[in-house]
C-alpha cells in the first residue's frame, strides 16, 4: 500500500494554505489547454501551469495519473517558494507513452526471450509495478564482457546469472542502440505480451535545475529513472512525496545547495526482490555490479555544495538506502538522520566523500548486505550516532579498495547487533588510525572481521559494551587481539543478556539492569572537544549508558510525524537569508 509518511491534516493545512498575493494553478488529466487554470477551468497540463509560475505561486494538481516529466522554470525567494503539489491521487508518471509495445518472440536468443523495436533509449523497464534487472550493452558484448565469457548477454539470457539462475534475477532486459531494440526474458519464459510493462529513458520525473527555492511536495512519483533530480539549485525542498518504483529516488547533483528531503517513501521495488539475504539475492546483485548499471540509491548526494538535510524517510527496497559521493569541498555539513532504512540489496547507509562535518545519526537500519559503509572517507571529521541496526549481514564496514586518508571519523552511542561487531574490507596502508569507537552497545558474536587481506585494527576504540551473541569462537580469539593491540580496555565484555525491553520485537531500549547502563565514558573529556549529539552528564560521578538508547528513553519509531519534527516550512530556510539571484527577483 502507497503511504505517505507522517502527513497529519494540521500539517497538510498548513502547508497547502495559499499565501497572500499567491496564485494557484490547478491542474486536472481532463482539463484543457490554455486554460485559466482555476479550480473551476483547470489545466491540462503540468509543464504548461509550471511555465506560468512564479515566486509564491502553487501547482496544484488534482487527482489522476499525469504522463509528464517536468521541469521548474522559475525558482522562488525567501517566504515565496515556487511549489508543485498534489492531493492525494495526484501521480507522475515517467514512462513513455508508446502504446503497445511491440514484442515478438526471439528463439534464436533463448527460449522464453522477446525483442521489441523501441525508438528511444531504454533505460527502465517497469513490470507489474517491479523494476527488470537491466544490463548495459557495453558491459556484456560477446568477446569484450568485462568479467569474462559468462557475462556475455547471450550466455545470460540462455542461463540466467550465477548458481540460482533465473531464480535470483527472475527477469533480464537489454537495450540496443544502434539498433533500438529491447530484449527480455522472465523466469519461467513468462510472455511479456500478457504483462503491464513500461519503458522510460534515463531520464527524471521532475528537474529542478538552476532554480533556487522549488518545493515538490505531496505526489506520487513512479515509473522512471529518477524520481526527482536537483542541480544548481539552492533551498529546494522534496516532502511528503511517494516516489517509486524508480531507479534512482532522489539525486542531489552537482551546484544542489542546503536542500531538504523529507518525510518521503521511496522505493525501487526491484522484480527479483530486494531482500539481500533471499535464495539467489547475491547473483541479482553481481547482475548489476558485472553486468549492469551499478548502484540504485534511494537518495543519492552527488558532487553537491552540501549543507543539506535528508530526514524521516522510509526507504526501503532499493539498491542502497542513502549514499553521498564528493571530493574535498563537496557534499560538506550533511545531515542525514532519522530515516527508515529497510530491505536494501547492498549497503543502507554510505559515506563516500571528503565527509567533512557530515552527521549520520538517529537512523535505524534493517535487512541489509551492510548497515553503514564507511567508504573510504578523505578528511571528516564525519559523526555516526544513535543509530540503530538490526539483521545486516554487517551493521559498521570500515572500506578501503584505494588509498585510505588519515580521515577523522568518530563512530558512537550506537547499536548494532550483527554477527561481527566491526568488519573491515580492504582496508590498507595506513589502516583506520583517525576512526573512534566509542559507547556503542555492540550485540554480537565477536569483536572484528577481516575482509579482503585488511590490515590489523589500529583506530581508537574504548568504553564500548560487547554482549556475546550466541557461541562463535572467534569472541575469545578477537577479544585477545584487541587486548594485544591495546583497544577497548576500558571495554566492557559479557556474556548473557544485553538488557533489552524486547529484542525479537526490535525494541533495544535499556531494561534497569542493562549492563549498558553507566558504562559508557564522557565524551568530551575523552575525545577533548564536544561531540554532536552527546549530553553532558547529569552529574561527575555517573557515567553515560552506552548504546543508541539511553535508560529511560523509548525505542523510536520512524520515520517520526511531520508536525512533530519542528522543521520549518519549506521556503522559510535557512532562515531570511537570500541569495542574489532571489533578492533580484520580482
Amino acid at each position: 500500500m502507497s503511504v505517505l509518511i507522517g502527513i497529519t491534516a494540521a500539517y497538510l493545512l498548513c502547508r497547502l494554505a495559499p499565501m497572500a498575493g499567491a496564485e494557484t494553478l490547478y491542474v486536472s488529466p481532463s482539463g484543457t489547454a490554455g486554460a485559466p487554470g482555476t479550480a473551476a477551468a483547470p489545466l491540462a497540463g503540468v509543464q504548461a501551469a509550471l511555465d506560468r509560475a512564479r515566486p509564491g505561486d502553487t501547482v496544484h494538481l488534482l487527482a489522476g495519473v499525469y504522463r509528464e516529466r517536468v521541469s521548474f522554470k522559475s525558482g522562488g525567494v525567501y517566504g515565496k517558494p515556487v511549489t508543485l503539489e498534489g492531493e492525494r491521487g495526484a501521480i507522475l508518471d515517467g514512462s513513455e507513452t508508446i502504446g503497445k509495445i511491440p514484442w515478438q518472440p526471439a528463439p534464436d536468443v533463448a527460449p522464453g526471450a522477446y525483442r521489441a523495436h523501441v525508438s528511444f533509449p531504454v533505460f527502465t523497464v517497469v513490470a507489474g509495478g517491479k523494476i527488470i534487472t537491466t544490463l548495459r550493452e557495453d558491459r556484456v558484448a560477446p568477446g569484450k564482457a568485462q568479467h569474462g565469457e559468462e557475462w556475455e548477454w547471450p550466455k545470460l539470457f540462455k542461463n540466467g546469472v550465477g548458481p540460482s539462475g533465473w531464480e535470483g534475477v527472475k527477469a533480464l532486459a537489454l537495450y540496443f542502440k544502434g539498433k533500438k531494440e529491447l530484449l527480455v526474458r522472465f523466469e519461467g519464459d513468462l510472455d511479456p505480451r500478457t504483462l503491464p510493462i513500461t519503458l522510460a529513458p534515463k531520464e527524471p520525473i521532475i528537474r529542478i535545475s538552476e532554480q533556487n527555492r522549488c518545493v515538490v511536495r505531496g505526489l506520487s512519483l513512479r515509473n522512471a529513472a529518477y524520481g526527482v533530480l536537483i542541480e544548481h539549485s539552492t533551498w529546494s525542498v522534496v516532502e511528503n512525496c511517494t516516489i517509486g518504483p524508480v531507479d534512482y529516488g532522489i539525486w542531489l547533483d552537482r551546484g544542489s545547495d542546503r536542500c531538504t528531503v523529507r518525510s518521503n517513501e521511496i522505493f525501487m521495488n526491484s522484480y527479483a526482490g530486494a531482500d539481500p539475504h533471499a535464495k539467489g539475492a547475491w547473483d541479482n546483485w553481481q547482475a548489476h555490479k558485472l553486468g549492469g548499471f551499478y548502484d540504485r540509491p534511494g537518495v543519492e548526494i552527488y558532487q553537491s555544495l552540501g549543507g543539506h538535510e535528508v530526514h524521516d524517510n522510509f526507504i526501503h527496497d532499493v539498491w542502497d538506502g542513502v549514499e553521498d559521493r564528493g571530493a574535498t569541498g563537496q557534499n560538506s555539513g550533511l545531515r542525514i538522520h532519522h530515516n527508515r532504512i529497510f530491505n536494501i540489496s547492498d549497503d543502507g547507509l554510505e559515506p563516500n566523500g571528503a565527509e567533512v562535518d557530515c552527521q549520520w545519526h538517529d537512523n535505524i537500519v534493517e535487512r541489509c548486505i551492510c548497515g553503514f559503509r564507511i567508504k573510504a572517507p578523505t578528511a571528516g571529521p564525519l559523526y555516526a550516532y544513535r543509530n540503530i541496526f538490526f539483521d545486516n549481514s554487517e551493521d559498521f564496514r570500515n572500506y578501503g579498495e584505494v588509498e585510505l586518508k588519515p580521515a577523522i571519523v568518530y563512530i558512537y552511542h550506537n547499536t548494532p547487533t550483527a554477527r561481527a561487531a566491526i568488519v573491515s574490507n580492504k582496508v590498507y596502508a595506513i589502516g583506520t588510525p583517525n576512526y573512534h569507537y566509542f559507547n556503542n552497545l555492540f550485540y554480537c558474536a565477536f569483536w572484528w572481521r577481516n575482509d579482503g587481506s585488511t590490515v590489523q585494527p589500529n583506530w581508537k576504540g574504548d568504553y564500548n559494551v560487547f554482549v556475546r551473541r550466541g557461541q562463535d569462537a572467534r569472541w575469545e580469539s578477537t577479544h585477545q587481539l584487541a587486548t594485544q593491540l591495546g583497544i577497548d580496555s576500558h571495554s566492557l565484555w559479557i556474556e548473557g543478556d544485553p538488557g533489552f525491553t524486547d529484542f525479537s520485537a526490535h525494541d533495544v531500549s535499556l531494561k534497569r539492569d542493562s549492563p549498558a547502563r553507566h558504562r559508557g565514558a564522557d565524551l568530551t573529556q575523552l575525545v577533548g572537544q564536544p561531540l554532536p549529539g552527546f549530553d553532558s552528564l547529569d552529574s561527575a560521578d555517573r557515567m553515560p549508558d552506552a548504546g543508541a538508547v539511553r535508560y529511560g528513553a523509548p525505542m523510536p519509531h520512524l520515520p517520526r510525524d511531520s508536525d512533530a519534527t519542528g522543521v520549518p516550512p519549506a521556503g522559510s530556510w535557512p532562515g531570511a537569508e537570500v541569495d542574489a539571484k532571489s533578492s533580484a527577483a520580482p
